[in-house]
């Protein structure tokens, strides 16, 4: 029966929830055992200036008396670790209490199973079991949106698990206030919640996160190599595999037990003028304190109007603040050097008359950072 009916974690058996949740386990590759969670826990959650406020957080709602919110509310973007938190959280969550049930589901999860409740005339049911559990986590709020009937649902879940005492956690790609924009209702039932944003990966976090994948694979890699791997263009842990991959690519084509720069440099990893310039990180490091700008966002190869934007800033005031001659910049943001003298040409026009109300605030907080008088 447990085979058809799918499983949750706790008391030492599986539970019948739900079929789906087979798929989220085998892609964690967890067995169906519960013991399969005793050497997971939040220690071995990778931790840096991105995540730590989240973990600290998560840490003090599961077991601190004088937490002031009932359930916890985890977002970020897509690949920054929110679903290996979750994961974490239950193994942590049954090794310091073996008599708990934690469940785990998806928001896809969520609905096929609704779908198949409603279908055997079971939605009652479904919605009851779903909230019954000593810590529930939801993975993937915003999935949830589809309709009305199903946001309704999920709020009745979510105000039963309350009542009962039950942990809520729900894990979402999107920030509190801009659920509003999607369903006041659904705003209101989160409005108990703690929030905790997990940020994308700053340079600590992900060469730890490069560090750790690097020696579980045992990839031997060359000092020169260390010192020549930029981590500032990394937001996210794909950005960390898909940089994995090409490594393990390059070392299964060379045949060698170590890769050195030379071969990097040969299959396109890394170019001859790639090195890290420390002066123009700590310029930049300025403008995240003045204006807000995020160095991770501009150095990345996102192309959204208002991450551009802070990039022509950068550009903007690294060549007319700081004097930083225009290839320099360019081989700073591995850009070609007319990109920079568009950005600056573009800036300066902005300054003097903006061409959008869109993102005035920006252009007024550089403007006074660079004009503080």
């Amino acid at each position: 029966m447990h085979e058809q009916l799918g499983l949750g974690f706790g008391e030492g058996d599986l539970l019948p929830f739900k079929k789906s949740s087979r798929r989220k386990i085998q892609r964690a590759k967890f067995s169906k055992d519960r013991r399969a969670f005793d050497h997971y826990n939040l220690t071995q959650v990778i931790e840096g200036k991105s995540n730590r406020d989240a973990i600290m957080s998560l840490d003090r709602f599961l077991y601190s008396n004088d937490f002031p919110y009932p359930a916890f509310y985890l977002h970020g973007k897509s690949g920054v670790g929110k679903s290996l938190m979750a994961m974490a959280t239950i193994g942590e969550f049954l090794q310091s209490s073996p008599q708990t049930i934690c469940k785990l589901f998806s928001g896809s999860d969520f609905i096929a199973e609704r779908e198949a409740a409603i279908e055997v005339n079971r939605k009652s049911s479904f919605l009851q079991e779903s909230s019954d559990a000593d810590l529930l986590v939801i993975d993937g709020l915003h999935q949830l949106l589809l309709s009305r009937d199903i946001i309704q649902d999920f709020i009745h879940i979510i105000s039963q698990a309350e009542l009962r005492g039950t942990k809520v956690i729900v894990i979402s790609s999107l920030s509190l206030p801009s659920i509003k924009r999607h369903s006041t209702d659904l705003e209101k039932a989160l409005i108990t919640f703690f929030p905790a944003k997990i940020d994308n990966m700053d340079t600590e976090l992900s060469e730890k996160l490069f560090r750790s994948k690097v020696s579980e694979l045992n990839i031997s890699l060359g000092s020169d190599v260390w010192s020549s791997l930029s981590f500032r263009t990394i937001n996210n842990g794909y950005d960390v595999d898909r940089l994995i991959r090409e490594i393990f690519r390059i070392k299964l084509l060379e045949a060698v037990d170590s890769l050195d720069t030379e071969s990097l440099i040969k299959h396109g990893l890394l170019k001859e003028s790639n090195h890290i310039d420390l002066e123009l990180d700590s310029f930049v490091a300025e403008l995240k304190k003045g204006v807000g700008i995020d160095p991770s966002e501009i150095l990345s190869i996102s192309r959204k109007a208002n991450i551009a934007l802070d990039r022509h800033l950068s550009m903007h005031y690294l060549n007319k603040g700081k004097g930083i001659s225009l290839s320099r910049i360019a081989r700073y943001f591995n850009r070609d050097h007319t990109v920079v003298i568009y950005a600056v040409k573009k800036i300066e026009s902005e300054l003097r008359s903006p061409s959008s109300d869109k993102f005035f605030e920006r252009l007024i907080a550089y403007q006074r950072f660079i004009s503080p008088e």
